[in-house]
Parts: structure tokens; sequence; C-alpha cells
């Protein structure tokens, strides 16, 4: 299910708002959900909260398609990352990254929700220099991972256990 007809189903959108928005995209060739943002006919967040349930509802399709029903490719982009894809190896979100057709952050951010798996920024996030003595650095490098914090608790049977919290660079 394309973008529009999902805005459609929800009640987002009626199908006068959906046909204008679509003659400013043929018009413009700027990305459908870029366009009812600016037009004021959703907002951010409400578009990435429903753009996340659908992905979540569908985490069986394939990426590819999923940015294309989304609206954050083209079919032309697609079919150009698929023929690239087949000769470098490379995984299709990595492809269309490369290509220029995506940047990397909007890639890990569908991906997050696509594998239901937090999205944070290291930038500014408080890590506890305590969580490295859980993993060897090793490992940490050879997996792409960052040790954040432990949690201590019990289980059922009143046994403390340590829970190692990690972010990582590519969750599949």
């Amino acid at each position: 299910m394309n973008l529009g007809q999902l805005l459609l189903r929800q009640g987002v959108l009626d199908e006068d708002q959906l046909a204008h928005a679509m003659a400013e995209h043929k018009r413009t060739g700027l990305m459908l959900s870029k366009i009812l943002v600016r037009l004021g006919m959703v907002g951010e967040e409400t578009l990435t909260n429903i753009l996340g349930s659908q992905m979540q509802s569908s985490t069986k399709m394939r990426i590819g398609e999923m940015l294309l029903a989304q609206g954050y490719i083209n079919q032309e982009q697609l079919d150009k990352a698929l023929e690239t894809q087949k000769t470098s190896g490379k995984r299709l979100g990595r492809t269309l990254v490369d290509l220029g057709y995506m940047p990397e952050e909007r890639l890990i951010e569908i991906l997050s929700r696509q594998f239901e798996v937090p999205y944070v920024k290291l930038d500014n996030f408080n890590i506890d220099p305590n969580a490295y003595n859980y993993l060897p650095e090793d490992m940490c490098k050879q997996y792409k991972v960052v040790p954040l914090f432990v949690q201590k608790g019990e289980d059922d049977r009143n046994q403390v256990r340590s829970i190692l919290t990690i972010a990582m660079t590519d969750p599949t």
C-alpha cells in the first residue's frame, strides 16, 4: 500500500487533499511525504507514527518495497539500486545510501522501526563506563557495538541478574 492510500485509509487525508498533493508531487518531483508536511496536510510526527506502524505490520515486506511504498524512494531508484546491488554484493539499504538516494540516518531510523530496536543518537548519551567491563573490546569492534549501561534486577527466582544494553550500527 502506498503512502497516499495509507493516509486515506487512516482518515488523515481526503480524496481532494491527496489529489492536490499528488499534483504537486508530479509538478515538483519532491517526495509525497515532504509535500504533505509542507502543505500542512499532515504533521511530521503524525506521518512518522503512521509510517512506523505500517512498517511494524509489514516486517516481512522487503526493505525496498517498504521504502518505495512509503515514498522514500521511487521505482527508478529502486531498480537502479537492485541492479547495482547485484554487482556490488552489498545490502540494498547500503546501496541506496551509497547511490545518494537516501541519507544513512534515515535508513537507520527505518531499520530500527522494522526490527523494533530503539534508535538512539549517542552524541549526548551518558554512557556508563562500567558497561565496558561486560564485553571484550575485540568483540565490540567485531560486531560494531557499544555497551551503554547495565541494569541490575531479579528474575522470577529472586536471583540477581545483570542486563547489558548495547548500541549497534546495524540492527539486521
